[in-house]
């Protein structure tokens, strides 16, 4: 920031996302409009439901790791007997 102080910074970082807002405006949902719409404003629901998912299909995989690692042990309890 030096002398100058921060507003040049400021007006240097507002100018910025000024442009890039206006440039992107047209793929830039309008939040506002579409709650007034009744739609859906967030993508939470799906990312829950993936996460879900996910948490799902690693506890499987843990399982079956488990039990491939206790299967040698157990091998070698029944052939001891």
């Amino acid at each position: 920031m030096g002398c100058k102080g921060p507003v040049p910074l400021i007006r240097k970082l507002t100018t910025e996302l000024l442009s890039y807002l206006r440039s992107n405006e047209d793929s830039l949902p309008n939040y506002g409009r579409r709650y007034r719409a009744g739609q859906r404003i967030s993508s939470a629901f799906v990312e829950s439901a993936v996460n879900q998912l996910i948490d799902k299909r690693m506890s499987n995989a843990a399982d079956a790791l488990g039990s491939m690692q206790r299967a040698p042990a157990a091998a070698s309890a029944s052939a001891r007997h």
